[in-house]
């Protein structure tokens, strides 16, 4: 009889977890199912899921709203959603709820939630505080507070806050003006793909400022933004191109071709 009550234990235990695997594996495969592109079939599980608390769930579901993903886009209802996993502390609905609001231009509460997500370390909500300081949206119009924020951003890789900085520095706004840390800057939003960036870069290259001049390097970065649709890159670009030989085009096209994506 004991052994019996002891497999009896152990069979409901089996059970018990069982059942909490399938859950979460369910909701593993909605959100797989959402990223995908299968709205509906996703929206019937997150209702659910959402409305128990589960802050993927309310973060997925603000986004439905927000975008019109599988649903009429409604801001109220993002709003709502992002709302209730933001104050669960979903860092993601924080920056999103910023975004609307800041849309809305009710720069107070932008502010507040782009505030919580980039004291968390979110590098977008970062370069959104900046942006405000930069702008004086809602605050006191701040370079060098803005240039704090941009920095943050940009040593978590975020390429608008990297491009930022090397104007920045270039310009001499808000920071001490030195052109080898905008060169610096714009290097590395231009591996992170920022066409102005690459277009910044290619100019630096073409008339040997902060770095050693270098038609091939400069032709490279311009083609590179050119192809994104930077349209002064493209004018630079074939400007420069006529004052090149065709084995020094060839090189530069090489060295694009040669240049990473940028990771997401």
């Amino acid at each position: 009889m004991e052994r019996s009550l002891r497999r009896l234990r152990v069979m409901l235990l089996a059970v018990v977890c069982s059942a909490g695997t399938s859950g979460a594996a369910t909701l593993a495969e909605t959100d797989a199912a959402y990223r995908n592109g299968r709205y509906e079939q996703a929206l019937k599980s997150f209702f659910p899921a959402a409305a128990k608390g589960d802050r993927l769930a309310q973060y997925r579901l603000g986004e439905m709203y927000g975008l019109g993903r599988g649903v009429r886009q409604d801001s109220s209802k993002a709003v709502a959603w992002y709302g209730r996993a933001a104050a669960q502390g979903h860092i993601d609905s924080q920056n999103n709820l910023g975004s609307i609001y800041y849309d809305q231009r009710d720069y107070g509460k932008a502010l507040k939630w782009f505030l919580k997500a980039a004291r968390a370390g979110n590098a977008s909500a970062q370069y959104n505080v900046g942006n405000m300081y930069y702008n004086g949206d809602g605050v006191t119009r701040d370079h060098a507070k803005a240039a704090e924020w941009y920095l943050k951003a940009g040593k978590s890789g975020d390429a608008r806050a990297q491009n930022n900085l090397g104007f920045m520095h270039s310009s001499g706004r808000g920071v001490e003006k030195d052109e080898a840390r905008a060169c610096f800057w714009y290097k590395k939003a231009s591996e992170h793909g920022s066409r102005d960036a690459q277009a910044a870069l290619g100019s630096i290259y073409e008339a040997g400022r902060a770095a050693p001049q270098d038609h091939v390097e400069a032709y490279k970065w311009y083609l590179l933004a050119s192809a994104q649709g930077h349209e002064k890159a493209r004018r630079y670009m074939e400007s420069l191109g006529s004052r090149m030989s065709l084995q020094q085009v060839s090189e530069a096209k090489a060295r694009a071709a040669r240049v990473p994506p940028p990771r997401d």
